[in-house]
């Protein structure tokens, strides 16, 4: 009997030692547990953030994308029409025949250079206005993608300080 009172007693002093070796355990997996929680949920609300960000920034590229689109066909259009417009000029101005003779004299000739000249100078300054409306489009869309690239690296850095900071006020109050 003796011997078994040892053995229970034996017993219940390695279950008390085991017990409190799990309470110790334990709360360290539960310090662990949120920690890990904790974590988590950042970097939840951190790919949410970015997601929305990105997710922005792509709509925007994507309408400044249309808009460039339509500014080039603007400009290829009035291109187009300028260059419909000097060759019905070309064909109107060829030298006309006068009303006084068969054969043409210098006047009419040169009167027809003269508005042909005029003519080209106008159709220059308009494909020069198209261009740099279309320079303009693009300049444009390269802002838009800088400040996107911007916003998207100041969210991560955003995210960045928070855990760092998270992760200092951790480690004091450990």
């Amino acid at each position: 009997m003796t011997e078994e009172k040892e053995k229970i007693e034996v017993t219940e002093e390695k279950k008390e030692e085991v017990e409190k070796k799990p309470k110790k355990q334990q709360k360290q997996e539960k310090k662990e547990a949120k920690k890990a929680k904790k974590e988590a949920k950042k970097q939840a609300k951190g790919e949410e953030k970015i997601v929305g960000v990105v997710e922005k920034a792509d709509k925007k590229k994507e309408k400044l994308e249309k808009k460039k689109a339509k500014s080039d066909k603007k400009a290829d259009k009035k291109i187009e029409k300028i260059v419909k417009e000097e060759k019905k000029d070309e064909e109107e101005k060829k030298p006309a025949k006068c009303e006084n003779c068969d054969e043409c004299c210098g006047k009419c000739e040169k009167k027809a250079k003269k508005e042909a000249k005029k003519a080209q100078k106008k159709s220059k300054k308009e494909e020069k206005k198209a261009k740099k409306e279309a320079r303009k489009a693009e300049i444009k869309a390269k802002a838009q993608e800088v400040k996107k690239k911007a916003i998207v690296m100041t969210a991560k850095d955003l995210e960045n300080e928070e855990i760092s900071s998270e992760e200092k006020s951790e480690e004091h109050q450990d």
